[in-house]
């Protein structure tokens, strides 16, 4: 089972395209980022970026999986908004 938070790291990994800037952003150290961004593709049994010495680029796997992610953590986020709100009454889409 994929585990939210190795996607999560992995989403900013793809969306700033750099795992140093990515695990500033998630405040943990780049190792950490970088030891959750390879559980998740031993999880997957799929390689998620061609690596070089300076940049990260999505496999074609990769580029599906980070529409997916967006996909998934937007839906979290909404269920994270709506469950801190008072009431029963849903919002959003």
């Amino acid at each position: 089972m994929i585990n939210i938070e190795n996607l999560r790291t992995f989403y900013y990994i793809a969306t700033l395209k750099n795992l140093t800037e990515a695990a500033a952003f998630l405040q943990m150290n780049k190792s950490s980022a970088s030891r959750q961004l390879r559980a998740l593709e031993q999880t997957l049994k799929k390689s998620l970026f061609i690596r070089s010495s300076h940049r990260l680029e999505l496999t074609s796997f990769g580029a599906y999986l980070l529409e997916k992610a967006r996909l998934i953590l937007f839906e979290l986020k909404a269920i994270e908004e709506n469950t801190l709100e008072e009431g029963d009454d849903i919002k959003g889409v």
